[in-house]
Formats: C-alpha cells, structure tokens, sequence
C-alpha cells in the first residue's frame, strides 16, 4: 500500500468514526499546509483581493482527499513594514479534508457595525452521482478578518 493511498484510507476511516468533528471549519496557520505548487493557477482565476487590494483569498488543492480536495487562504498584511500572514481555511480538523469546489468567484465582502471585513465564501461538498461539487450541498462561510490585530476568524 502507497503512502498516498494509506493517508486517504486513515483519513475516510477517521471521517467516519468522528462526524461531529468532521463538520467544524477551521482556520489554521498555512505554513504547515500551503506552498508554491499547492496554490492553484491562473490566480486571475482562483484568486479574489478584498479591501482595496490589501486581502487575497487564493484557491487551494492539497491533492487529498480525492473527493475535496479544495481549501481556501486568507492572505493579509503581517505588519506595516510590509509581509504577509496566511491562514489556511479548512473543512474540519481533520486536514487536509476540504471540498469538491470553493467559490471564491461568488465570495462578498462587507463591512458592519462589528470591527474588521465580514466575507462571506461558499463551498460546495461532492455530488456522489456527477463526482463533481454538488449545488444543493453548499454552505456559506462568514469570516471576520481584522488586519489591524492580524486575524482571521469564523463566525458561526
């Protein structure tokens, strides 16, 4: 058994002993998770700037599980002086389990009363049928991204 195919059976194995965890985003450093051959290109296509060119959200394929292997990152401003922090927004804990399709093209920025951006991602799951993103499987994400204090969070 390959490396590859053993990480996707103990993944779909632990997806199915702890649903409850399955189904909790989370937003976490990308160091661990995203590099140059993991951002997915033409970024004129797979890629949104938010506020006014200073946020990008930029499509994501770790490869695995094969169903969804879609996430998405949150880049913003590490600090005046210039750099950037990168979070990485996942479908559960139990990385690298994303989605069948991230729509950044229908991502929606706003901003409220509450401090920071407010934007709204959706994601598709995996129609069993088509192997493709299943329309009536989607769910929208609302993040609050506040690049004063550096952070990206999810409001539930």
């Amino acid at each position: 058994m390959t490396a590859r195919l053993w990480r996707r059976w103990m993944a779909a194995g632990l997806l199915s002993l702890m649903p409850a965890l399955a189904s909790a985003e989370v937003i976490v450093d990308c160091a661990e998770w995203v590099g140059a051959d993991t951002l997915v290109e033409p970024w004129e296509e797979t890629s949104r700037t938010l506020s006014r060119g200073s946020v990008r959200l930029a499509l994501v394929n770790l490869d695995e599980p094969e169903c969804c292997p879609f996430h998405f990152a949150v880049l913003i401003p590490a600090n005046m002086y210039g750099g950037r922090s990168c979070f990485l927004v996942g479908r559960s804990t139990l990385l690298p389990n994303g989605w069948s399709r991230v729509g950044l093209d229908e991502a929606e920025a706003s901003r409220d009363d509450t401090p920071g951006l407010r934007v709204t991602v959706p994601v598709y799951g995996l129609d069993p049928l088509t192997g493709g993103a299943d329309p009536d499987n989607q769910r929208v994400l609302t993040l609050r991204i506040r690049q004063a204090a550096g952070t990206v969070e999810l409001e539930r």
